[in-house]
């Protein structure tokens, strides 16, 4: 598992942008790591975040 920046878009007329500050992982998240699930391409993980509206 690695911390990766990414260049976004900005966002659209109906969107707003979230800056992330903290985020947890969850058992999906974890049987990823561990080579339960499998996938081909990156997985961004860590979907129980929490952050600022922008």
């Amino acid at each position: 598992m690695k911390i990766e920046s990414l260049e976004l878009e900005g966002p659209r007329g109906d969107e707003v942008l979230v800056r992330i500050v903290a985020s947890g992982i969850c058992h999906t998240d974890i049987s990823f790591c561990d080579g339960w699930e499998k996938t081909d391409g990156p997985v961004v993980l860590g979907h129980e975040g929490a952050g600022i509206v922008d």
